[in-house]
């Protein structure tokens, strides 16, 4: 019985694994503990301040942030800097690497942005947990800290620049705004603090198949899903999931090719939400204000 509870708790076996466990304090450093609460069939998760779980003494402060949406801005922050070769050479102090070196890390740093963006929870908490020594979320910032010889090892680097006393750690400050009911905060991430200034390629891309597809379709240079997919080299259940972008609101499409779209949007995701026939809907399902400013 013990060794079946055991693995009941273990992270593999979780609905939904929460990624930054053990990893976020709130600005007077209690740790911010993952739970969850189901409400009408669904399950809804957190993370809390300890003391608000725990309660010790009259403490009544405390933090209870939406766990997708505050994993989500970290996930962004991380990626937008790995993705960001001048802060990777400032973190790593490589101002004086050859270039052919350098463009193997940064080669290195893209690749792992791709995997904490497309990649399983396990990889994701994996790579989160090697890469993070804590994170600190305060009114108006998430401070991360890159453990900086995590990081050189992570993209082949065996030491981290010269030995000039700089600390160990690299803080990515994200501007954010919680706004409080209670002690429940919603998380905002403000505008050019982590985000990338670029597109996502991969989202553009999926898009343009999307409408490609339905109208190859239409003009009879295709004449079956399955002759679409032997086309196109693809599988027929990937052109089946990306047809129906085909019909995206024109609002949400804009805001897609501009960046601008909710933190936690990705390709990967987009092909599987099933989405809804009416933009109403499609605005609702995938969190965009029902009026999205063009």
């Amino acid at each position: 019985m013990a060794g079946n509870a055991s693995r009941r708790r273990s992270t593999a076996n979780a609905k939904a694994p929460s990624l930054l466990t053990g990893l976020v304090h709130d600005e007077v450093g209690d740790l911010l503990c993952p739970t969850h609460a189901n409400k009408r069939g669904r399950r809804y998760r957190y993370y809390v301040s300890k003391r608000l779980i725990h309660p010790t003494g009259s403490a009544t402060d405390g933090w209870r942030l939406p766990a997708r949406e505050l994993e989500s801005v970290v996930l962004q922050a991380i990626c937008g800097f790995l993705r960001d070769e001048l802060r990777v050479v400032k973190a790593l102090q490589l101002t004086d690497t050859l270039p052919d070196r350098l463009q193997g890390v940064t080669a290195r740093a893209t690749s792992a942005a791709d995997e904490l963006t497309d990649g399983s929870q396990e990889r994701q908490r994996q790579l989160l947990s090697t890469l993070a020594h804590r994170i600190t979320v305060t009114p108006d910032l998430i401070l991360i800290g890159i453990k900086r010889s995590a990081l050189a090892a992570l993209l082949g680097r065996s030491e981290v620049g010269s030995a000039d006393g700089t600390e160990e750690l690299f803080t990515l400050p994200v501007a954010i705004q919680l706004k409080r009911r209670g002690v429940e905060a919603k998380l905002v991430m403000l505008a050019g603090s982590g985000r990338p200034s670029a597109p996502d390629a991969k989202l553009v891309a999926l898009l343009a198949d999307a409408h490609r597809w339905v109208d190859d379709l239409a003009q009879g240079r295709a004449v079956s899903v399955r002759d679409l997919a032997r086309q196109n080299n693809r599988d027929t259940s990937e052109v089946c999931r990306t047809l129906p972008l085909a019909f995206l609101a024109p609002d949400i499409v804009k805001v897609v090719l501009d960046g601008r779209q909710p933190l936690d949007l990705t390709a990967h995701q987009l092909k599987r939400i099933g989405l809804p026939l009416r933009w109403e809907d499609q605005r609702r399902q995938l969190r965009f204000s029902s009026t999205i400013p063009v």
